[in-house]
């Protein structure tokens, strides 16, 4: 009776061991297929954050206005350069030797470029840039073109002679522009810091009467030379 209550205990026994084997075999599977799960939902999220790093550095490194001054194809240095954008933004920067600039790290919208140098007309452009995704880069390539003031000479004589009309007021408008100059006491005159373009010339006396009036064209190929001017 004792030995069959004993082989009972063993079979039990051995059942129970059975059992438990199996059932940490079961855990290893599970904790295996759990571990992989996390550590593949783990890599996942770590690359969303890579691919986000680099989207970051994407935008961060933001757009760029680029170019050339030039004058009749020849670099113009050195340069002032001024540039106005969104949110009361304000870059400057100079030519280099070769006329290039570079205005970077921009955001899309609308810029405007400036330029103000003794010697060259003033000059302002807006520029827009634009992006389909704050991933994409624009680079704006530009050639900017500048036109000198120009000085006008002149010379202001009686019809058929040579006898200089002294003190007359030489005055030039366009538009709203307006310059004026008298002549010396050889009929002379000069008048600078123009904008090419097209003006009217009006000659008045000391009396203030209206003697002549021109109209005048004025660019890079305007004689050097006084012009003479007869008076009628």
């Amino acid at each position: 009776m004792t030995q069959k209550v004993i082989s009972n205990y063993s079979k039990y026994a051995l059942f129970m061991l059975l059992i438990i084997i199996l059932f940490i075999n079961a855990c290893k599977t599970a904790d295996i297929t759990f571990l992989g799960v996390i550590k593949k939902q783990y890599s996942t999220k770590e690359n969303q954050t890579a691919a986000q790093s680099d989207d970051d550095a994407i935008i961060l490194q933001g757009s760029i206005i680029r170019g050339t001054v030039i004058n009749k194809g020849e670099p113009v240095r050195p340069v002032h350069l001024s540039l106005f954008g969104p949110g009361s933004l304000f870059h400057s920067t100079i030519t280099d030797s070769l006329g290039y600039f570079s205005f970077d790290d921009l955001d899309t919208g609308l810029y405007q470029i400036d330029i103000e140098s003794e010697g060259w007309q003033k000059y302002s452009q807006l520029y827009r840039l634009e992006t389909k995704s704050k991933s994409q880069q624009q680079i704006k390539s530009v050639k900017i073109e500048l036109f000198p003031y120009l000085t006008i000479k002149g010379k202001v004589q009686a019809k058929g002679s040579n006898v200089p009309a002294v003190n007359i007021q030489v005055i030039l408008t366009k538009g709203n522009q307006r310059y004026s100059a008298l002549t010396n006491k050889e009929g002379y005159f000069e008048i600078s810091d123009l904008a090419q373009g097209q003006y009217i010339m009006s000659l008045i006396d000391e009396r203030l009467i209206l003697l002549k009036t021109i109209p005048l064209s004025i660019s890079e190929l305007t004689p050097e030379e006084p012009t003479i001017i007869e008076l009628p």
